[in-house]
């Protein structure tokens, strides 16, 4: 009789670890979210010599398409140079949507800003998971080639220093400040972010230490058994 219930509470315990793995993997009985996160990065370089510090660009983002997603903040800001990011955009629905990214003209003196303007376009598509991915590429105005960055390059003409002028204007030139400028490569435009969040290692291993235990387990039923 003893052995009998020692034999039902084994079972019990075997059937326990299923249970738990089935609980904390939702992804294995739910399809991917039906979305996918975009982030478009842009960056502003600067060349020239002895450019002064503190010059501020703004980086704008349009959308062209009607009722596209659009980013939380749609002029970004850049001291100096480097790069910011319009983002996360949210999409729910394929299809192709476009925008328009282009650098406002500053008129601080010597400066020569960059007019480019790119057409970005993210391309939402159906994957074979039940979710959506994206691709995204920019083409410059006035161009058809596919560009995989959005960068705009600006230059600051440094005034010639011929030993001339008057002390005060030598006074001036000494209290500016100047910007060390590392030129680097351009953020490329990258591939996006779906509505997946499983991770499939760590959910692995948390199904064999559930069949692991299910062995012991079983292994020691059979030994009351025998």
């Amino acid at each position: 009789m003893m052995r009998m219930q020692m034999m039902r509470k084994l079972r019990c315990l075997a059937w326990f670890p299923c249970l738990l793995a089935f609980l904390l993997l939702p992804g294995s009985v739910h399809a991917k979210e039906y979305a996918c996160d975009v982030t478009i990065p842009a960056t502003v370089q600067v060349s020239g010599d002895r450019i002064p510090s503190g010059e501020v660009y703004e980086v704008v983002m349009e959308a062209i398409t009607k009722d596209a997603p659009v980013a939380e903040n749609m002029t970004q800001k850049v001291l100096n140079s480097g790069t910011v990011s319009f983002g996360q955009i949210h999409y729910t629905v394929p299809g192709d949507y476009q925008y328009k990214i282009y650098q406002k003209s500053g008129s601080t003196d010597r400066f020569t800003y960059d007019k480019t303007v790119y057409t970005v376009t993210v391309r939402v598509q159906n994957d074979a998971e039940g979710g959506l991915t994206a691709e995204l590429w920019a083409v410059k105005e006035g161009t058809t080639m596919k560009n995989d960055a959005v960068q705009f390059q600006n230059h600051y003409d440094a005034p010639r220093n011929n030993g001339g002028g008057s002390s005060h204007h030598h006074r001036t030139e000494e209290t500016v400040t100047y910007t060390t400028v590392i030129q680097q490569p351009p953020a490329a435009i990258g591939a996006p972010r779906t509505g997946d969040a499983q991770q499939p290692l760590l959910w692995g291993a948390l199904i064999l230490l559930t069949l692991s235990g299910s062995m012991i387990i079983v292994g020691k039923m059979k030994k009351y058994y025998c």
